[in-house]
C-alpha cells in the first residue's frame, strides 16, 4: 500500500479534489495557499494480475440491444470485469427480446458495433441459454439468462 495526500477545496456540494501529493508537507503547503483541507488515503499498487484491467484508450461499456437489432445503447461504467458473458432476456413466448453485454471499447460506437456482432453470432448459432436450447424452452422459463 502507498499513501497519497488529497487536497480538497469548497463547501458541501461544491467540495472536490483540488490536487494529489505524495508527501503530507507538500499537500499541507498547497492546502494553506488554496484554503483547502488534506486527507490521507492508502492506495494499492497494481499487481501483474490486475494490470491487464487497465487499458489505455479504452473504457468499459455496458451495452444493450433489442433482439431485432434495434434500440442499441452503450454507456461507460466503472464496472470493470473480464467476464465475457452475453445475457439475453427471454420473453414468455420463449423468444429472445433483448441482449446485454459488457465490453472494453474505445468509444460508444465501437461498443455498439461489438454488441451487434455478438448478437448476430448468437442469433445465427445454436441459440443456447444456460444449459438448454432456447427453442425447447417452456413457457415459464422467461427473464434474463446467461447466453452461451
Amino acid at each position: 500500500m502507498q499513501r497519497v495526500f488529497i487536497v480538497e477545496t469548497g463547501d458541501w456540494e461544491q467540495r472536490g479534489v483540488e490536487a494529489v501529493f505524495r508527501t503530507e508537507a507538500e499537500a499541507d503547503a498547497y492546502a494553506r495557499a488554496h484554503h483547502g483541507s488534506v486527507e490521507c488515503f492508502e492506495i494499492a499498487i497494481l499487481t501483474d494480475n490486475e494490470s491487464p484491467f487497465l487499458r489505455p484508450g479504452e473504457r468499459f461499456y455496458e451495452t444493450g440491444i433489442d433482439a431485432d437489432g434495434a434500440n442499441g445503447q452503450a454507456y461507460p461504467t466503472w464496472n470493470k470485469t473480464d467476464d465475457d458473458k452475453l445475457a439475453v432476456r427471454i420473453g414468455k413466448d420463449g423468444e429472445p427480446q433483448r441482449f446485454s453485454w459488457g465490453c472494453w471499447a474505445s468509444s460508444e460506437e465501437e461498443a455498439l458495433k461489438m454488441m451487434r456482432e455478438r448478437r448476430k453470432e448468437w442469433m445465427a448459432g445454436p441459440r443456447k441459454v444456460g444449459s438448454h436450447n432456447i427453442q425447447a424452452s417452456s413457457g415459464s422459463d422467461y427473464g434474463w439468462r446467461s447466453a452461451t
